[in-house]
């Protein structure tokens, strides 16, 4: 745990077994901001089903979630200003749901995938997410798709691609077919 001002970053690694995790809000009288890359890392996340991010964090790293092999769900507060997705959830392939607490100003979902209006991106597609007829129309408007966006969504046998979109990051769309069942762009 660091201090900034009156302000806390988790820096310690999560270390524990529970299902359900709900991050604090604040730690001896500290307001948490920010979070650590290596909080929720690897072995140390593996019976983790579920977090809660709590109102009042503002920056979620890369790596966060990296190797949280069952997590299914995660709700972010209205207050985050940075999520870093690259590299965010990789090794989560149990994801099915990404919720906001409340209304967030810069991110939002359709259908279950995550988007930055900011930018104009898309940034994530929970692995397990359901879609009608295992196909996804990305937005219009959407310039940028994310490094490993759509990794593991192995439910999805088309996506459609609007002409807005001018980069698509690297391995975005790996894993998201098996050999005897391609995927249509």
């Amino acid at each position: 745990i660091g201090l900034v001002g009156s302000e806390m970053c988790i820096r310690d690694r999560y270390n524990g077994n529970s299902e359900n995790v709900i991050i604090p809000a604040e730690i001896d009288g500290y307001k948490v901001k920010s979070i650590s890359f290596e909080a929720f890392r690897q072995d140390n996340c593996k019976a983790i089903k579920s977090v809660v991010v709590p109102e009042g964090v503002e920056e979620a790293p890369n790596w966060l979630f990296t190797g949280c092999t069952n997590m299914e769900s995660i709700t972010l507060p209205s207050t985050l200003k940075v999520l870093a997705t690259d590299w965010f959830f990789i090794g989560s392939n149990s994801l099915k749901e990404i919720k906001f607490s409340k209304d967030n100003p810069r991110y939002y979902l359709d259908k279950g995938v995550l988007y930055d209006s900011k930018n104009n991106q898309l940034m994530l597609c929970p692995a397990k997410n359901q879609f009608e007829n295992n196909e996804y129309e990305i937005l219009d408007g959407t310039t940028d798709i994310r490094s490993w966006a759509f990794s593991n969504c192995t439910s999805l046998n088309k996506i459609i691609m609007p002409n807005s979109v001018q980069t698509i990051g690297d391995l975005s769309l790996i894993h998201i077919s098996e050999p005897t069942r391609p995927i249509s762009i």
